[in-house]
């Protein structure tokens, strides 16, 4: 039999599932995350804390299943999206996620909007500039927090991390890119002018994958870290 894993950053709790290739659930485990909100309107959560209940919750799924890891044919992810994870050159997080829901970008949203045709921006995007807006929160950051976006290299979402953490990749799934505010729906392509207005290095987002794409497989490290078995696939999974 081979079974598949299902692996959820939810806003309350990262949950993993395995079901048959029916549809039909086997076992199921949920780990509880914390929601972090230190001023008003701040909605963030510790992307290591997501990662630290896969290492928990996979092992445990696997056994409440009763079956082998080298019984699982592919792992995919999802979650809460368009979220902000950002790390630095050495692969660690630079600070804690910042939320979909997330709303301290006021100054930021107006100016983005100040810059741009409302029309425009909302039929190349697909998107209109709102508190979801990946750029709003960019420019949030490189007024208050420049020293971070000094330090980082990639910028992912939630899901997109841990299955990075799975398999060593490094891409943006295309609900993340939608939602993003960055993606121009003609050209299948970030946009560089609304990348340039929120400050953003076109080099810190990776390439776009369809949720169903093959982005790695779980490496050596992963599979010691979780009980998955080294090599199995890992998909790009979705929102």
């Amino acid at each position: 039999m081979a079974y598949l894993m299902g692996i959820d950053i939810g806003t309350t709790a990262t949950k993993i599932i395995l079901i048959d290739l029916e549809g039909h659930v086997i076992a199921s485990v949920e780990k509880p995350s914390t929601l972090l909100s230190p001023y008003a309107g701040w909605a963030e959560e510790d992307a290591n804390q997501w990662w630290q209940n896969v290492q928990e919750g996979v092992p445990e799924c696997i056994r409440k299943a009763g079956i082998e890891a080298g019984q699982i044919a592919a792992v995919g992810t999802s979650g809460m999206v368009p979220t902000i994870v950002l790390l630095d050159q050495n692969d660690q997080v630079l600070r804690n996620s910042i939320q979909q829901n997330d709303a301290r970008a006021v100054e930021e949203i107006e100016y983005l909007r100040s810059k741009t045709d409302a029309a425009d921006i909302l039929r190349r995007t697909g998107s209109a500039i709102t508190q979801q807006t990946i750029g709003t929160k960019i420019l949030w950051l490189r007024n208050h927090e420049p020293q971070v976006l000094e330090k980082a290299k990639h910028l992912m979402g939630s899901y997109e991390f841990i299955a990075h953490r799975l398999s060593g990749a490094y891409y943006l799934e295309r609900n993340w890119a939608l939602e993003s505010g960055y993606f121009d729906l003609y050209k299948e392509d970030w946009d560089d002018e609304i990348l340039a207005l929120s400050t953003i290095d076109r080099s810190l987002l990776a390439d776009v994958h369809w949720p169903s794409e093959i982005i790695g497989y779980v490496t050596s490290q992963a599979a010691s870290l979780t009980g998955l078995k080294a090599g199995t696939p890992v998909v790009a999974g979705s929102a």
